[in-house]
């Protein structure tokens, strides 16, 4: 971003660059919040999905597909 679009953006919400800035990392880490624990279950699925009974029924491509 140019130099000009903080100060336009400051004047109008009456915060500085570096509340601006601040603001915008609490709420990236708020989304990064949100979004942990769907990763965390995907994460888990895909984990078990190896161990499974079915999985040793698989053909090549679909053994491939899942990797």
């Amino acid at each position: 971003m140019k130099e000009g679009e903080f100060t336009e953006s400051d004047e109008r919400t009456g915060e500085g660059r570096q509340e601006r800035t601040a603001r915008e990392l609490i709420e990236l880490l708020n989304e990064l919040r949100v979004i942990l624990p769907g990763v965390q279950f995907l994460f888990a699925f895909l984990l078990t999905v190896p161990f499974s009974q079915r999985f040793a029924e698989l053909d090549g491509l679909e053994t491939g597909a899942f990797s």
